[in-house]
């Protein structure tokens, strides 16, 4: 029911709507919690290790500048070429309750997930009813606060959402969708008024400009106010207000880019992927049907795409076939600008939403799932707005506030409706929990993905160092053999120092330790700074009886990351085997290692610090 009819009911049926608002949000943020309480026995997986479990910068409240002013200070050991302080803020937070306890860290993403199911209720309900002023019409047969919340519980239980909500690195989605929601929907909802207050344009920029301190992604906010300026005929006030708060994202915005660009020495993630741009629009035509097609059939679902190859030809049949399922879109929204303008709004939030990863501005990925989670919101309206619109036969009137009494046909039609969306939501949450169950722990992250994309190389270096570390050496040593021989190009195409780590820790649980060795140097060669890589030649060292440069690996890789426990650890054995126990022993309790107590060489797997 609208807020209008609230004035039609009567003062005790007013009152009874207005007690219970909240209700349906809060019954899909339940559904929510209850979805992805599992997560709370989570590991953390993937790269979580860089973003998380090894970035020493999160563990202290001391260094929050280098969040603004350093691009180190996001990850361990990789350059994430990416601008996001507000995540490592929030990563803070969990680091000061808990540690590198992964359960608090997934139940904090569950609550953001929870708050934002509440805020795309209030924003379909309040977008249905800014729809419904601007463009009268009687005879809906489903209410707009069932409508919304419907809409809700398929966006809440998407299967597609479980790489966001269940992988802490993704924390970056939810929050920039937090606030990209706050934002939007207070300009909708002081457009609800008869007379827009003009300071609230100051709190939707503040909320915008934490959504893109959140994640580039909230680059597309000023374009979605501009898309609500063209969708009807504003006039006065109410388009004053909506262009101004517009310019000032798009002001915001602007300076955002430019300030991480200072910051990052550059705009690009990375150079294009496919070579050149023209390959990389081919290829990001057959991305945006992806997205469309696992939009509306979330079966299968995959955690990486390195197996996405290029599109370098027009003769490639599959860029056709992506090319109309994405024309068809646009077909939908052409349509929907007569027929129903809420559904041309959500087609038309999808494909805003996707625009800063459109690879416009290279990313270094084609697609990834998690970037699905704020646009499918438009999806969500879509939704919302053929609920609620769905009977449009009857004659418009000149104002909203005229009750409708349906007819039982068009009740039975409607309670038909909601039976079938019922069994979408019941289908969704079943696919999301056996998704779910995939990124439990990362042996289960990788073998799922190798699964589902057996020519994926990356999967399958991932499998074979996952069962390494399981003792499983054999078969790793067996899937690493047939990478080697594979002649398959895109099986292949994998990142070198990988494949070295893989190769390197197989030869460490088979007893090989001269050839481990000579695979961690090189593996170090082509990336210094991998914590990991210098404790494992380390270890090897120490294998062969070369305490004294096992010391010097382990001492540098404390350096790079001074609370590395497998470091510490292996420094204090390290110093026993050397004789030096009280050192040992100090360094076990969290001293450093003094620079006079290690012989520094200058070798090409440990090169001098700078």
């Amino acid at each position: 029911m609208l807020a209008e009819e609230l004035h039609s009911v009567g003062p005790t049926r007013a009152e009874e709507i207005r007690g219970r608002k909240w209700l349906l949000p809060l019954v899909a943020s339940l559904v929510a919690v209850a979805l992805y309480l599992p997560t709370l026995s989570f590991q953390f997986v993937w790269d979580d290790v860089y973003f998380v479990v090894r970035n020493t910068t999160i563990r202290s409240w001391t260094t929050i500048p280098e969040d603004f002013t350093s691009p180190k200070a996001y990850a361990a050991m990789v350059d994430p070429r990416f601008y996001r302080p507000l995540r490592n803020i929030s990563y803070r937070i969990d680091w000061s309750v808990a540690g590198a306890n992964p359960q608090w860290w997934h139940a904090h993403n569950v609550i953001l997930h929870a708050v934002n199911t509440s805020l795309v209720y209030l924003l379909i309900l309040s977008v249905i009813k800014l729809f419904c002023i601007q463009s009268p019409s009687r005879g809906t047969t489903i209410s707009a606060s069932v409508a919304a919340f419907v809409a809700t519980l398929l966006w809440a239980v998407h299967p597609v959402h479980t790489e966001a909500v269940a992988w802490i690195k993704s924390r970056d989605e939810l929050l920039f969708t937090l606030w990209s929601l706050a934002c939007i929907i207070c300009v909708i909802r002081e457009l609800l008024r008869p007379s827009c207050r003009f300071r609230t344009v100051a709190v939707s920029a503040v909320f915008g400009a934490l959504a893109l301190l959140s994640k580039e992604m909230a680059v597309s906010l000023p374009l979605l106010l501009f898309f609500i300026v063209l969708l009807f005929k504003w006039e006065g006030r109410h388009k004053r207000f909506l262009l101004l708060s517009g310019a000032i994202l798009l002001v915001e915005t602007a300076l955002f880019v430019a300030i991480r660009h200072i910051v990052l020495g550059g705009t690009p993630m990375c150079g294009y992927l496919s070579g050149s741009f023209v390959h990389e629009m081919l290829t990001m035509v057959r991305a945006a049907s992806r997205y469309v097609t696992v939009t509306l059939f979330p079966w299968k679902l995959y955690a990486d795409y390195s197996h996405f190859d290029p599109t370098r030809s027009l003769a490639d049949p599959r860029l056709w076939v992506a090319a109309l399922i994405v024309s068809a879109t646009l077909v939908l929204a052409g349509i929907s600008w007569r027929k129903n303008r809420l559904v041309c709004f959500g087609i038309g939030w999808f494909w805003i939403a996707l625009l800063p990863v459109s690879n416009v501005v290279p990313t270094m990925q084609y697609l990834a799932e998690r970037f699905l989670y704020f646009p499918t919101i438009g999806a969500a309206i879509a939704v919302g707005g053929l609920l609620h619109r769905m009977d449009l036969k009857s004659v418009a009137t000149e104002n909203y506030e005229g009750e409708n009494i349906p007819s039982s046909k068009r009740l039975r039609a409607g309670a038909l409706y909601l039976a079938l969306l019922g069994a979408v939501v019941a289908a969704f949450t079943g696919r999301t929990a056996l998704r779910l169950g995939d990124w439990r722990d990362e042996f289960s992250l990788y073998t799922a993905t190798l699964r589902d994309a057996p020519r994926n190389g990356r999967a399958l270096i991932n499998v074979a160092m996952a069962l390494a570390n399981r003792g499983e050496a054999a078969e790793a040593e067996r899937l690493l053999e047939y990478l080697e021989s594979s002649r398959d190009p895109l099986l292949r195409n994998v990142n070198p120092q990988m494949l070295l780590r893989a190769e390197a820790a197989v030869a460490m649980r088979t007893g090989r330790f001269a050839e481990a060795k000579t695979l961690w140097q090189k593996a170090l060669e082509i990336a210094p700074d991998d914590v990991d890589a210098r404790c494992a030649l380390g270890v090897c060292l120490g294998m062969e009886g070369n305490h004294e440069a096992a010391l010097e690996q382990f001492t540098e890789a404390l350096r790079q990351d001074p609370l590395y426990p497998f470091a510490r650890s292996n420094a204090a054995a390290a110093l026993r085997m050397l004789g030096r126990n009280r050192e040992a022993e100090a360094v076990e309790h969290g001293a450093p290692i003094t620079t006079g107590s290690v012989r520094r060489r200058n070798t090409s797997s440990s090169p001098p610090s700078p």
